[in-house]
């Protein structure tokens, strides 16, 4: 049975801000995930990252503070979408992905 991917934007944007795209790297390499770095999603608001949910793929952006990432682990784990991701998903990108 393989991983499940968590998608991640590899943007211009979404780079700069190194010490916020580490920190989501470091979380990610901690969790039970495959990582895709996929080019940019033309969303970019910080960090941004993307998981399959069903059919298509949940993007995210904004993935800046520790209180974030927690609720990222929370999806991962748990598979379901709270409060807090709920405000930073671009339903404009909903089950879309640019390769």
């Amino acid at each position: 049975m393989s991983k499940p991917s968590l998608y991640l934007c590899t943007g211009k944007d979404c780079r700069e801000r190194t010490k916020r795209y580490s920190a989501l790297i470091e979380l990610a390499n901690d969790l039970p995930l495959e990582i895709v770095e996929v080019r940019c999603q033309e969303i970019c608001k910080g960090p941004v990252v993307g998981r399959r949910c069903g059919e298509g793929v949940e993007w995210f952006g904004r993935m800046k503070g520790k209180k974030t990432l927690r609720s990222l682990t929370k999806l991962v784990k748990k598979g379901k979408i709270d409060k807090r991701l709920e405000k930073r998903r671009a339903k404009e990108r909903s089950g879309k992905l640019r390769t």
